[in-house]
């Protein structure tokens, strides 16, 4: 019997060898060296659907990790040196806290659109680690795999299952959150560029400012409550 790759990552987790109470084969593979056996023992039980899928989510979030971090580097670029270099040097997670913040400030009526916008963003980067860092097993259905997170000392805890189908739409969403993030970043250089023209007696530059990339039904019932205060006062 073939082991699974993962079944070996579950003997190191919990402190042997990779080859330690390993089921091999019941006959030894004539003919390959004895790394060639170790690695045949541990094939992928992935299809190559599977694994195109994989390869589309890590470009795609290759692309938005680019975005974050340069849409973070232009957020801290007017910092002072010390906290600009703070900021270059933050993990992603805190990047994206910091682009919440600064897009916040410069969009405030758009607030629970942003937040939300960022939290799918956060959300799509978990379902990226899980798929890239768990490890993998097999389900009852061949096009289903389920990965799992082990610890040391700890019994395997199932994190998510996934599909080729559901990879993909992962890859999709990645490379659309990516496109919504530079539209994001545009209107808050646009909404920059008119402050700064109208406060130094500037006419604002053309063309007019864009819509935002997206709404939020609670943003729009603040602005109605904010509007009906406006009217009875």
């Amino acid at each position: 019997m073939i082991p699974h790759a993962s079944d070996v990552a579950g003997v190191v987790a919990a402190g042997g060898s990779p080859t330690e109470n390993v089921t091999t084969h019941e006959a030894p593979i004539m003919g390959l060296t004895a790394a060639e056996r170790r690695r045949d023992s541990v094939k992928l039980n992935l299809s190559d659907e599977h694994l195109v899928a994989i390869g589309h989510v890590a470009v795609r979030a290759a692309m938005l990790d680019k975005m974050i971090e340069l849409t973070n580097g232009q957020v801290a670029r007017d910092y002072p040196k010390t906290l600009k270099v703070e900021a270059l040097g933050f993990s992603t997670p805190k990047k994206l806290k910091l682009i919440k913040d600064a897009l916040t400030k410069d969009m405030s009526e758009s607030e629970h659109a942003i937040s939300e916008f960022i939290s799918e963003i956060s959300a799509a980067r978990y379902e990226r680690n899980d798929i890239m860092h768990r490890i993998w097993r097999t389900t009852e259905a061949d096009e289903v795999k389920e990965l799992v997170d082990l610890q040391l000392g700890e019994p395997e805890k199932p994190i998510r299952r996934v599909t080729a189908k559901s990879m993909r739409d992962l890859a999709t969403k990645m490379i659309d959150l990516t496109f919504e993030l530079a539209d994001w970043k545009m209107r808050s250089n646009r909404i920059r560029q008119r402050r700064f023209a109208s406060s130094h007696g500037i006419r604002p530059p053309p063309p007019a400012l864009p819509s935002p990339p997206r709404t939020s039904a609670k943003d729009v019932t603040k602005m109605r409550e904010r509007q009906a205060r406006h009217r009875a006062d």
